[in-house]
């Protein structure tokens, strides 16, 4: 019985070491100001709707990507008119990072690199990637009638 333990406990070791997670610690504008808590997704919009696949979860600036994307293979599967991206949800009030899309030929080589694209990668010692998000920028909007002048009454944000 130790022997047969053992022997399970190698082989969930060898099977970790061949898919290893990539760790990523993911902060926005500064390396001290860790994202508290959001979600990282892989998103296909087509004619025929949206579907997404949660990539992983960012808890205290952490999230484990997989190690191998066979299972959000399956779930996603984008058809030829699919465009496919990943958006990160930082969790602070309304913080959405998206990446261009990406060819549903090269989205399963390229996703970690799209991710990466997302703000500055920079390699930590652990092997790991600390990723730093851009800070948000605050944009103003307002309606205007066709000759040009503010429309009366509607909301400027």
């Amino acid at each position: 019985m130790p022997r047969l333990l053992l022997l399970a406990m190698l082989s969930v070791a060898a099977f970790s070491q061949q898919h290893p997670q990539q760790a990523y610690l993911i902060s926005i504008g500064a390396e001290s100001s860790i994202v508290p808590s959001g979600t990282v997704w892989l998103y296909s919009f087509s004619p025929y709707g949206i579907l997404s696949v949660q990539l992983a979860q960012i808890e205290n600036g952490r999230a484990l990507m997989p190690s191998s994307f066979e299972e959000a293979k399956k779930e996603l599967n984008p058809n030829d008119t699919a465009e496919v991206y990943v958006l990160s949800d930082t969790g602070w009030p309304t913080s959405w990072y998206r990446t261009p899309n990406i060819s549903r030929e090269v989205i399963w080589f390229e996703l970690t690199g799209r991710l990466n694209s997302l703000g500055r990668p920079t390699v930590l010692s652990d092997g790991g990637t600390r990723l730093i998000l851009p800070s948000p920028s605050k944009r103003s909007i307002t309606m205007l009638y066709p000759d040009g002048r503010p429309a009366a009454g509607h909301f400027s944000h």
